[in-house]
């Protein structure tokens, strides 16, 4: 589920579980995309200092989306920018909802 715009962290106005939809703050369109599900996740891991994946369960994140969060937003601290260069090295279909 995505309740924060991957492009600029502002929280949607409506949560988009399924479908896509447009930011009201930077009127990018948003997808439920893999990618798009992690960086939605990493801003409200940032917005709400998060630090236990327990708090994160209502998104309906995968374990290995969980794990990836973990690692590199909570645990690593990346910032938005470098969690997008992560994501381009990586192989997105390895990070696949289970």
């Amino acid at each position: 589920m995505i309740t924060y715009c991957p492009h600029c962290g502002h929280p949607l106005g409506q949560w988009l579980k399924n479908g896509i939809c447009r930011c009201d703050n930077c009127t990018r369109c948003i997808d439920n995309s893999n990618q798009n599900t992690l960086l939605s996740a990493a801003w409200m891991v940032r917005h709400a200092h998060i630090d236990d994946l327990k708090q994160m369960e209502h998104l309906g994140l995968s374990v290995v989306q969980k794990e990836f969060i973990k690692e590199f937003v909570i645990e690593g601290g990346n910032s938005h920018d470098e969690l997008l260069q992560i994501l381009q090295t990586i192989k997105i279909p390895e990070l696949t909802k289970l």
